[in-house]
Formats: C-alpha cells, sequence, structure tokens
C-alpha cells in the first residue's frame, strides 16, 4: 500500500470554541498490509454524547475490517458488524444519544470500497470524477446518521482507477459554491500533496478560516498519478 499517501486535520468550530464544547468530528487513517482505510465521522450536535460517538465509530470500523476480510465479505452483514462493534464500544452509553454521519473508504489489493451515510463530501478522482454528497432536498438542516437501520450504502470501485481522494464534513462542504466543488478538490489535493507535515498545515487552513461548525477533511492520492 504504498502507492498512496494519506492525511488529515479536524478543528473545533467556533461556535463550539465560544461554548465551551468539544469537537464533534473524528478521522482516522490507517495503512496495513490489507490496504488503506480513511474514516470521517461527524457527531449530530444534537446528540449529548456525539463526541464519543464519532470517535468509537471510527475505531468501530476498524475493528470490523480487523476481523473481516472485506473483499469477500456480505457487505450488507459487515454493516450490522459495524453497527455491533460501536454498540459496544459504546456502552454503558446508547447509540440514541451518540449518533453520527460515517463516510468510510478501503482501498484494498485489487478493489476500493466507499461506503457513505449523512451529509459531508466524499469526492474521488481519476479517469472518471465523482462528487458523493447527501441528497437533502429541502431539509437544509437535516441529516442521516448511522444507526441500526439506517446503514451505508455502498459503492466498490477498481483501484487501479482510483487517483485521489478527498472526504469531508458538512462544515467545509457546505461552504462550497455548487459549480466549483470540484476545482476546489482538486486545488487543495495540488496545494498539499507535496507540502512536509501536510497534516498541521491543513489545520492552519481550516483554524484560520474560522468556520462556524466543526470541520474535517482526509485526502489521500495515488503516488505517480496526475495528483501526486
Amino acid at each position: 500500500m504504498r502507492d498512496f499517501k494519506a492525511f488529515g486535520a479536524s478543528i473545533r468550530g467556533v461556535y463550539h470554541a465560544y461554548a465551551r464544547l468539544p469537537n464533534q468530528d473524528a478521522f482516522l487513517i490507517r495503512k496495513n498490509q490489507k490496504g488503506l482505510l480513511l474514516v470521517l465521522c461527524d457527531g449530530l450536535g444534537s446528540k449529548k454524547d456525539s463526541q464519543i460517538g464519532a470517535k468509537k465509530l471510527c475505531e468501530s470500523v476498524e475493528k470490523a475490517l480487523n476481523a473481516i476480510d472485506i473483499q469477500g465479505c456480505n457487505l450488507a452483514l459487515l454493516n450490522k458488524v459495524i453497527f455491533s462493534i460501536w454498540e459496544c464500544l459504546l456502552y454503558p452509553l446508547e447509540v440514541r444519544n451518540a449518533l453520527s454521519t460515517l463516510q468510510l473508504v478501503f482501498i484494498g489489493k485489487e478493489k476500493a470500497f466507499i461506503g457513505k451515510v449523512g451529509d459531508g463530501l466524499l469526492a474521488v478522482l481519476g479517469k472518471e470524477h465523482r462528487l458523493l454528497r447527501e441528497d437533502k432536498q429541502d431539509l437544509v438542516h437535516f441529516t442521516t446518521p448511522f444507526d441500526r437501520n439506517t446503514l451505508l450504502t455502498w459503492e466498490v470501485l477498481e483501484r487501479k482507477k482510483i487517483d485521489a481522494l478527498f472526504l469531508c464534513t458538512d462544515g467545509l462542504d457546505e461552504s462550497l459554491i455548487d459549480a466549483r466543488r470540484l476545482d476546489f478538490v482538486k486545488d487543495i489535493i495540488s496545494e498539499f500533496k507535496h507540502k512536509k507535515k501536510a497534516s498541521k498545515k491543513c489545520y492552519v487552513l481550516l483554524k484560520n478560516h474560522k468556520f462556524y461548525d466543526d470541520t474535517s477533511l482526509i485526502i489521500a492520492y495515488r503516488k505517480g498519478s496526475l495528483w501526486s
């Protein structure tokens, strides 16, 4: 998995800083012999334990993929395994008080598995660029969290067709102009891909922007591609 490089950053929004509330976003990046795992969660602000919920949901995805070979498993079953592990890690807290959105990507030797529920942006760059977002229709301030009855929607792509990935929570995604969203993704990957201490510099960029909401992003790109 040496051909992919990944980094990320997360900041507490202005509102949470003013109210002395914690950052309710969480992200995880793991690379091993099996592949590269990217997980991004945004805890629902209306739920009292969502900070813990987002963090534990990231951990649950990692534990599930350590226990199950995603390459040959039933993805509907994997949904249930992730939820069950999350429920256990949260105990004695209740899931209903710790709800979170979930975006994840696992890049294996041949396939890439993309799972998403809730808001935020998941962009895939390659021969065909794709922007995966929740369709909120008229419910601008509503999102669908990961829970027992609302699980991940999956897509499986060929690994070789992916050159770069960009994931962000709604704090950043909803500040973007629709017609410029893809251009922004391309620009930010190009801006940070060669920088030393890229995670720290992404953090500074987010911090200086003073987003009202907690804001997080993950960038991954293939070395030797257009984006490297």
